[in-house]
């Protein structure tokens, strides 16, 4: 990114990393740092795009945490969609075999380790 044009650039550089991660609109960080939206997309995208993942971060770990409980069908259907590319395609039956599985993995992955038989002691 070119700054020597724009001595003032590196000023609203952590503001704008700020006002992505929470999700506001480019017209609206644009506005708050007083630059036309042009200007915001040129001279920022790199900032624009490291806020959202800033933003993204901390609710992702929250969602995987919550589905990889296993507790809440709602959220393995929709981490599974979202995160595992799985779609609605087969029949309710297969759906529910399939948030079963999901379910059973989930809990398996937070099984303790010492619950696990190790075959080496043995």
């Amino acid at each position: 990114m070119q700054t020597d044009s724009h001595p003032d650039l590196r000023l609203h550089a952590p503001r704008v990393i700020e006002l992505a991660a929470i999700g506001m609109s480019k017209q609206d960080i644009a506005a708050d740092i007083g630059i036309p939206l042009r200007d915001l997309s040129n001279l920022y995208r790199d900032e624009i795009r490291k806020g959202l993942a800033r933003g993204h971060e901390p609710v992702l770990r929250k969602l995987h945490q919550v589905a990889a409980g296993g507790e809440n069908t709602t959220v393995l259907i929709f981490y599974a969609k979202s995160q595992c590319g799985w779609r609605d395609t087969g029949t309710p039956s297969t759906l529910a075999k399939i948030v079963h599985r999901t379910f059973t993995v989930a809990q398996d992955c937070s099984a303790p380790k010492d619950s696990v038989e190790n075959p080496a002691s043995e």
